[in-house]
């Protein structure tokens, strides 16, 4: 099929010269039969009739030759093109109506397979998502299933976990961010030192966050976000180095997070959250996301047990604040899929019960139309069409 198409689209540009051969070659094949049977003997005008009946219908040659070429199938398919537009002109409201029937089944159809692709099909756009997992607090007894972290809890976690390569937290943060003449405030995010290494995520522009921005005493650092530094500064690189007031405290730019970054949420601002030792001895107050990322060759089921064993021994050592608290891991797609993941395929059901629906639809008006032009049909059928040309 390959070799026909191609040969076919070659021949659509040489289309004239094929013909002017092959007249040329059966012209020339015919000539010197019919001189052949003259030298032997034969009448002239009985000597062609009979190089004519020899070589046969010359048309009939030429047709297979064309069908060689492919050409056939171009005047084919061009005929019928021609002959479907013309049918469509003739009937406006019929060619509308199967239009309008095919485009709202497909248009859904594609939007809907769209987004599950998106949500669904697509891998996160982290260095081996697999292997990443939320990490969250638990209280079975009051019926909590995730709940945040407690800063101290994370550090616990962070400090016994050996079934994950990293253990990292974000915190939210709202900041005011004042220029001159104007403030406003923004969202941002606060996180641990390997929160992006965990993710594997590198800035759009300018340098990642590193080990001295996590100093307590070292100089304020942000990293703005994609859609944030495009509206506010108009996609400008020279903000990197520049400074900002937040807060009332003067911070560098030293990058741009990558276009669509929003784990954990949306934000505006991304900054190093430096642990205070109020914040560090705080195993009350839940307000922290932390994320894991599980050790070469570890799997989630082996991870949970060793969570499992940290929460038992934080209850027993810290039981005024962690009596009663658990801790799970929740793979990060299923975790950002959540409860869409059921909607989503409800709507991929809908939106295929629609398309066959309008397909259904579409065939039952061709039906109707090809009863009512019988009479047609027949003539098409006398004069040579095939059956996929009567249903055209």
């Amino acid at each position: 099929m390959f070799h026909r198409i191609r040969s076919a689209v070659a021949a659509l540009w040489s289309r004239r010269a094929i013909e002017g051969e092959l007249d040329e070659e059966l012209r020339d094949h015919i000539e010197r039969d019919t001189a052949h049977r003259i030298t032997l003997g034969a009448n002239p005008v009985e000597a062609r009739r009979a190089a004519l009946a020899k070589f046969g219908a010359i048309e009939g040659t030429k047709d297979d030759v064309r069908d060689e070429h492919g050409i056939t199938m171009l005047d084919d398919i061009s005929r019928d093109v021609r002959h479907s537009i013309r049918r469509a002109v003739r009937n406006p409201q019929y060619t509308a109506l199967v239009t309008l029937t095919m485009a709202l089944g497909i248009g859904a159809a594609t939007a809907v397979f769209s987004a599950v692709d998106g949500v669904l099909l697509k891998p996160l756009p982290y260095t081996d998502p697999d292997a990443i997992v939320t990490v969250w607090q638990t209280r079975p007894a009051e019926g909590v299933e995730r709940d945040d972290f407690a800063p101290a809890t994370f550090l616990e976690v962070r400090e016994r976990a050996n079934t994950f390569s990293d253990v990292a937290a974000a915190n939210p943060y709202g900041v005011t961010l004042s220029t001159p003449g104007r403030s406003e405030y923004v969202e941002a995010w606060q996180v641990s030192e390997g929160f992006l290494r965990l993710l594997g995520v590198a800035p759009y522009l300018g340098r990642n966050l590193e080990a001295q921005d996590f100093i307590t005493g070292s100089a304020p650092v942000i990293l703005l976000d994609y859609g944030f530094w495009q509206r506010r500064y108009g996609g400008d690189p020279a903000i990197i180095g520049q400074a900002l007031s937040i807060d009332g405290s003067s911070s560098t730019v030293i990058g741009i997070m990558p276009r669509g970054f929003d784990l954990p949420e949306p934000a505006d601002i991304w900054m190093p959250w430096v642990l205070q030792d109020d914040e560090r001895a705080d195993r009350f107050a839940t307000y922290i996301r932390v994320y894991g990322r599980l050790a070469p060759g570890t799997t989630p089921d082996v991870a949970q047990a060793e969570l499992e064993g940290i929460a038992t021994t934080l209850e027993r050592e810290y039981p005024r604040s962690n009596a009663g608290v658990g801790l799970a891991l929740v793979p990060l797609h299923e975790y950002l899929v959540g409860s869409s993941r059921q909607l989503l395929y409800t709507l991929v059901g809908a939106a295929a019960i629609l398309l066959v629906v309008s397909l259904v639809n579409v065939a039952a008006l061709h039906l109707t139309r090809l009863a009512r032009g019988r009479r047609e049909s027949a003539v098409r059928t006398a004069l040579g069409a095939t059956r996929r040309q009567l249903h055209d």
